[in-house]
């Protein structure tokens, strides 16, 4: 059995989620996707639960993460298009900083140990090493 039984995926409508999404239900784990399904994909068929939903909504969240009971929390939500980010700023700094705040705090509440954050490369400065 995996260590890992049981993981929430907020974003996992996405690209890189969807696929984070068939990954883990090929390893045998069970998957919930929470997604606004901003990005213009459906929601994974591959995943037990989805919900549509916004990470801002603490509501939902915590309702999610109450009835799934995951293990962990693979956070890949975000507003990443750069343009919405320079038009929309306090949208994007919703969504990417209080949203995440939202997704941290619930995981807490639930008693939730293990969180993993998507970042960027853009947060390195020059060269990343290899």
């Amino acid at each position: 059995m995996n260590e890992l039984s049981r993981v929430l995926v907020t974003g996992g409508a996405g690209m890189i989620g969807r696929r984070a999404v068939a990954q883990l239900r090929g390893l045998g784990v069970e998957t919930a996707v929470l997604d606004n399904l901003s990005s213009g994909l459906p929601m994974p068929d591959s995943a037990a639960f989805a919900v549509r939903g916004d990470i801002r909504d603490t509501g939902a969240l915590d309702r999610l993460i109450r009835n799934f009971r995951p293990d962990a929390i693979l956070h890949l939500a975000a507003v990443h298009h750069i343009p919405t980010c320079e038009t929309q700023r306090a949208y994007c700094l919703d969504v990417n900083v209080t949203g995440t705040e939202n997704v941290l705090c619930a995981a807490e509440n639930a008693g939730i140990g293990r969180v993993a954050l998507a970042s960027s490369g853009a947060v390195y400065a020059g060269k990343i090493p290899r």
